[in-house]
């Protein structure tokens, strides 16, 4: 009878393992922001990384965020700061699609949003005087000049609370959406944010279609999901 227990319950830890490991990023083309341990693991494809560096306000210079921040090392200050990306513009192995939830990501340059999802853009009014933005490598879909508009694909059709499942074996960012962070099976989460001190004089900023959690007026603030194993 002991024997038969133990043979139970280890088929039972190997269905856990096995069905853990089987879960892969959803199908589609989007971008996930960086952390400060990289991207997330992905089985039958490569994320490719870049970035958008924002000239912000020079005049008492004050960009904020919360603590803890898990941006990459040395990518913000109170002055300039650096948006670090994850693309994935490629199918893998075993892909389902998005599950319902509240939750955002970054619209693929040159891609369409993932089903169900909606798009929205943010646009930053960077720094006027010698302006210094620029970018690197796959960025999502926007516009990136002395001003930056990036785009989004959203969705709000389900429970945050409600636990959806991706891969649970490495830090990653989703945006929020909403008034609580989607919560991911097997994962911690954290709310996090970063604070723009954007352009002073005649400041354009602006949003339109549907966003993250967010605060667009002379400066701006977005809200972060951090998931952690």
């Amino acid at each position: 009878m002991a024997e038969r227990l133990l043979l139970q319950l280890c088929f039972v830890v190997i269905a856990v393992v096995i069905s853990s490991e089987a879960v892969n990023w959803p199908r589609g083309n989007y971008v996930l922001p960086e952390t400060s341990s990289g991207c997330p693991e992905g089985t039958g494809f490569t994320w490719r990384t870049g970035g958008r560096h924002h000239d912000t306000e020079d005049r008492d210079a004050s960009n904020s965020w919360s603590s803890p921040l898990h941006f990459p090392s040395g990518s913000y200050g109170k002055n300039n700061m650096k948006q670090q990306f994850c693309s994935k513009k490629e199918n893998g192995n075993g892909e389902q699609d998005w599950p319902n939830g509240q939750y955002c990501v970054f619209k693929a340059g040159g891609r369409t949003c993932p089903s169900n999802f909606h798009e929205g853009y943010i646009y930053w009014d960077d720094e006027d005087d010698d302006n210094t933005n620029w970018q690197f490598g796959a960025v999502p879909t926007g516009e990136y000049s002395k001003n930056t508009k990036i785009y989004y694909c959203c969705r709000s059709d389900g429970d945050a609370q409600n636990e959806i499942e991706l891969p649970a074996n490495r830090n990653f960012y989703l945006l929020k959406r909403g008034t609580i962070c989607q919560r991911v099976k097997n994962m911690k989460v954290f709310d996090e944010h970063f604070s723009w001190d954007c352009e002073d004089h005649d400041n354009a900023n602006g949003s339109g279609g549907v966003t993250p959690s967010s605060i667009v007026n002379r400066n701006i603030r977005v809200d972060y999901c951090y998931y952690t194993p």
